[in-house]
């Protein structure tokens, strides 16, 4: 019986995109940009693969 291999994805992580500071000073702009749709779906799998997803 073969072990079942244990993949960790909690330190590959995407940034999340936020605005610069030379702006987001000047503004009342929402700071975080969000995920883009690729980036969103990387991090949905990422989250699948969790122990507890």
């Amino acid at each position: 019986m073969e072990k079942k291999k244990v993949v960790y994805r909690r330190h590959d992580r995407n940034n999340i995109p936020l605005l610069p500071p030379e702006i987001r000073k000047n503004t009342f702009k929402e700071y975080s940009l969000g995920f883009g749709h690729t980036a969103a779906k990387d991090e949905a799998d990422r989250c699948i693969l969790c122990k507890k997803p």
